[in-house]
């Protein structure tokens, strides 16, 4: 017999899943450093330094914590998100053009006096990431996917 869900108020519930969901995807990152990832671009780097053994161990921690996740799913009725990569680039495009917009000129001053040559060499460069960033953007809003229903 299937055990009913506890009932919580709305506020508890929503709390509990955001933070269950943010442990969650902690462990779809693990569980990829566990595999071997390493990315490579630019300025960010990951060196994978795990052993086979921590990596094995890691696995069973990441199962061991999934199974944690789903029993209070089910304890405490909880849904899962889904989550779509348009949604997640459009969020950090706009997070991003936002942290950009301090490096222009005019506002990077909060910081102290930059040079001319900075503010000459920083603001096009910075337009220009503002500008790939847009266009990232209109990729992924111009492939919404269609609601179409199959007969």
């Amino acid at each position: 017999m299937a055990k009913q869900p506890i009932e919580t108020s709305p506020n508890h519930k929503r709390v509990i899943a955001i933070t269950l969901r943010m442990v969650d995807e902690f462990l779809c990152e693990c569980e990829l450093w566990a595999r071997g990832r390493e990315l490579h671009s630019v300025l960010y780097r990951e060196e994978n330094s795990l052993t086979s053994e921590q990596r094995e161990q890691i696995f069973h921690k990441v199962e061991s914590l999934r199974s944690v996740l789903m029993e209070m799913q089910q304890t405490l009725g909880l849904k899962t998100m889904i989550k779509e990569p348009a949604r997640i680039i459009r969020a950090a495009c706009f997070a991003l053009w936002e942290s950009l917009i301090e490096l222009q000129g005019k506002y990077i001053r909060a910081y102290g006096e930059p040079s001319g040559e900075l503010v000459a060499y920083l603001d096009p460069k910075n337009e220009e990431i503002i500008t790939l960033l847009q266009d990232i953007l209109k990729i992924v809003e111009s492939d919404k996917p269609s609601t179409k229903s199959s007969a």
